[in-house]
């Protein structure tokens, strides 16, 4: 059975996988819990931190904002597997980063070879829902405004709003474009004029 433990030594959050396992899957929660309570115990705060964690907000309506770990990598730590099978593979669910992009967040020192590590993440924000196409409520209140704004032009100019409207081009004799534009699908109109 896989365990996450830490080693304070080589600065290693130490992905466990046994004898016989040939996949595992490790979640970010579970990852920065081993750590958190890794952290607290004796001395153990004397030791750069290994991970960061950031979102679970509440937002209001019962959601909380999505959450992310981040690996410290930016001050030595990394995620190791540890296996005595070869291949392994092994896949972090969840939301979990490195904190310095550039720097490698894996270490591959305690693994039998050929383990292959799989991030499966998901979205972050917990999106609240304002009944119109995914919207926020700002962006909705900015639409409604500028709907408002169309039909009181439309209403100045006297147009109708909400019939198709279909321009066919329907000849061209020397020099003279005819047009038919069709509004409600009751009126037609000739426009004629010169190029």
């Amino acid at each position: 059975m896989s365990s996450i433990s830490i080693n304070p030594a080589t600065l290693c959050v130490e992905l466990n996988c046994t004898i016989g396992e040939f996949s595992a899957t490790f979640d970010a929660e579970d990852i920065y819990a081993a750590w958190k309570d890794w952290f607290v115990l004796s001395d153990n705060s004397k030791y750069p931190p290994a991970m960061d964690a950031a979102g679970g907000a509440d937002i209001g309506g019962g959601e909380k904002l999505g959450r992310a770990f981040f690996i410290r990598n930016d001050l030595g730590w990394r995620l190791a597997p540890v296996t005595v099978e070869t291949p392994v593979d092994i896949l972090l669910t969840g939301n979990i980063f490195p904190s310095g992009s550039l720097i490698a967040f894996t270490l591959y020192t305690y693994s039998a070879g050929n383990t292959h590590i799989e991030r499966r993440t998901s979205s972050l924000p917990s999106v609240l829902e304002t009944g119109v196409s995914g919207l926020t409520s700002a962006e909705a209140t900015m639409l409604a405004a500028i709907d408002t704004s169309v039909d009181e032009l439309a209403t100045i100019n006297g147009l109708t709003l909400g019939s198709p409207v279909i321009v066919t081009p329907s000849s061209r004799v020397a020099g003279i474009v005819s047009q038919t534009i069709t509004g409600d699908g009751e009126t037609t109109t000739t426009v004629t004029r010169d190029p």
